[in-house]
């Protein structure tokens, strides 16, 4: 039963780390555009080739 636990708890640090790292790119991100101007939802499109 412990060795559950211990993988579950590694399970958790793992989702907390893919989590931080996702909120510090998107921090990251709105910074950028802050100081260097927004892009259009067209743009975005287009970049995305959608």
């Amino acid at each position: 039963m412990l060795n559950i636990k211990q993988i579950s708890d590694m399970e958790d640090y793992d989702k907390s780390h893919e989590i931080a790292q996702l909120m510090s790119k998107l921090e990251k991100g709105e910074q950028s555009a802050r100081e260097n101007g927004w892009i259009s939802s067209e743009d975005v499109k287009e970049k995305l080739g959608l």
